[in-house]
């Protein structure tokens, strides 16, 4: 496997509080999938901020890890992150992010949460294809 890019994000869960508060659905639609929202419920069905932000800082540590830049306009809908059957996180790329850039990617995803912060430390590798002929790569650890 060969390293193509690291992302990390740090997200103020009251940031994100707030927009959900002053902003609604709309912030929530604009942002996020309807699968990562109904991951996001808790046990009464309300969307949890908490939730949000782990997916939102997710999504910026692949963003970032794919090397995109902010002034391209993010297309933050076509960044899926779910929770894994492992316990983790997975994501996903769908639209015009899904194309031989992100082809064959794996993503690493770490997550780490306080009462106040959400932070996602992602690693992208691609596996290593050899050329024809060539058993370099094969050779490789």
């Amino acid at each position: 496997m060969s390293l193509c890019g690291i992302g990390i994000d740090v997200t103020d869960i009251g940031r994100i509080e707030r927009l959900v508060a002053t902003g609604g659905d709309r912030f929530v639609r604009r942002w996020f999938t309807s699968p990562e929202v109904d991951e996001c419920r808790d046990s009464r069905g309300r969307t949890s901020p908490h939730r949000l932000a782990v997916r939102f800082a997710a999504k910026e540590a692949a963003w970032k890890a794919l090397g995109g830049d902010a002034r391209e306009g993010v297309p933050w809908r076509l960044i899926e992150v779910r929770s894994s059957r492992a316990g983790g996180f997975s994501v996903s790329f769908s639209g015009r992010l899904a194309d031989s850039h992100t082809e064959g990617l794996t993503f690493h995803i770490s997550v780490s949460t306080t009462g106040t912060t959400a932070t996602v430390f992602t690693v992208a590798e691609r596996e290593d294809v050899g050329l024809p002929g060539d058993s370099s790569a094969a050779d490789r650890p």
